[in-house]
């Protein structure tokens, strides 16, 4: 046994679990979902556990992206209104010996008496919390949770891995169906804030295209109607990042000089992050993310949605061609049309001078009438 109080047996027994989540993680093809149930039913063996999770943090709230027992998955939890939400605002493990005496406990399990959760961190960044529970009052001691901790160290570098190569798949995604969208601009527009919430794990965005001098609204998760509201560009926070055509990423949005400039369509808010659009060296746009912690937006976000952004100008700009070259091809459709028409037009206008012309010539007879007759073509 050592120091920690961990004997050699459970030691190997964390080894051989760490080593079949890393193999699992080459052989499911990065699969994200599929190496989360892994590190659940890992959790579970060397914690001795009945029930377990993994929720996944984005900044606003917990999400539970794995599951045992009757709990779906997707549900979300308030960090101040669960065990697991201290886990996340101390970065520590956490064990309840009873869950009745915890005061921020929230009841998955009905019979559930104790619990154990650990953060999953990745560089110092939380990415979520490991929780398991038993039916057993203080069913968990030390060593489980060092066992525990240690498991989690290793599933937080597995889930930053299937994270990268998920992002890979879903620009792949987006790019195959920007490809085949050629008639629907707004279900193209929500597609591309959908893709990128997931990719950052966040809930709040905007798509901004540009007209003129504003910013129109295409898509948002807000309650603004989409191609109604304008921004304008000398009086936003989107337009200083369209005019410097680089990202801008604000920790908080309530100081100096964003505060004037602020304009809240998402609730209230405190990071902004703007990723500008552009084609070449023409900006047509703008990418928007807010989120309510402050400095919450990081570097790997930037990085994850510039990229998102460089894909979605492409699909955009293809989207705009098409739908020019359509209207073009409609009103030249429309010219055809007249054209094919202009003969039988231009024979009855004919016929109508040939017999306005004989009629002032039959008036120069003295029998002339003294009335225009009707053409019926004029």
């Amino acid at each position: 046994m050592d120091s920690t109080g961990t004997c050699h047996g459970e030691i190997r027994h964390i080894l051989s679990a760490v080593n079949e989540i890393n193999e699992f993680l080459i052989s499911s093809d990065f699969n994200l979902e599929a190496v989360l149930e892994v590190i659940i039913q890992k959790a579970l063996q060397v914690s001795a556990a009945k029930y377990g999770q993994i929720l996944l943090y984005n900044g606003q709230d917990l999400t539970i992206a794995a599951t045992t027992g009757v709990v779906e998955k997707g549900v979300k939890l308030l960090p101040g209104k669960c065990a697991c939400g201290v886990v996340l605002e101390k970065g520590e493990p956490l064990l309840i010996a009873d869950v009745e005496k915890a005061e921020r406990y929230h009841r998955f399990f009905d019979d559930a008496k104790s619990e154990l959760a650990v953060p999953l961190a990745e560089c110092g960044k939380m990415l979520g919390v490991l929780n398991v529970e038993s039916p057993e009052k203080g069913a968990f001691n030390g060593s489980h949770q060092e066992m525990l901790t240690t498991l989690a160290l290793q599933a937080s570098h597995a889930i930053k891995i299937a994270r990268m190569y998920e992002q890979q798949r879903a620009l792949a995604e987006i790019d195959r169906a920007l490809a085949r969208a050629t008639n629907e601009p707004e279900a193209v527009y929500e597609m591309i804030i959908e893709k990128s919430l997931n990719l950052i794990g966040g809930r709040s965005g905007q798509l901004l295209l540009l007209e003129g001098e504003e910013l129109v609204i295409a898509a948002t998760t807000g309650q603004e109607k989409p191609m109604e509201t304008r921004v304008c560009i000398e009086s936003s926070i989107s337009g200083i990042a369209v005019k410097s055509k680089k990202p801008l990423n604000i920790g908080d949005v309530t100081k100096e000089p964003y505060s004037r400039l602020y304009r809240s369509y998402l609730g209230t808010m405190k990071s902004e992050l703007v990723i500008p659009l552009i084609e070449g060296e023409t900006v047509i746009g703008a990418l928007n993310f807010e989120n309510p912690l402050e400095n919450y937006f990081d570097g790997e976000h930037v990085r994850i949605l510039i990229s998102m952004a460089d894909h979605a100008t492409v699909g955009i700009r293809n989207l705009q061609i098409y739908q020019k070259f359509h209207s073009g091809l409609h009103e030249v459709k429309g010219l055809l049309s007249d054209l094919e028409e202009f003969p039988d037009k231009m024979k009855r206008a004919l016929s109508s001078f040939h017999r306005i012309t004989r009629f002032f010539e039959e008036r120069e007879r003295p029998e002339a009438p003294l009335i225009l007759p009707p053409t019926g073509d004029y």
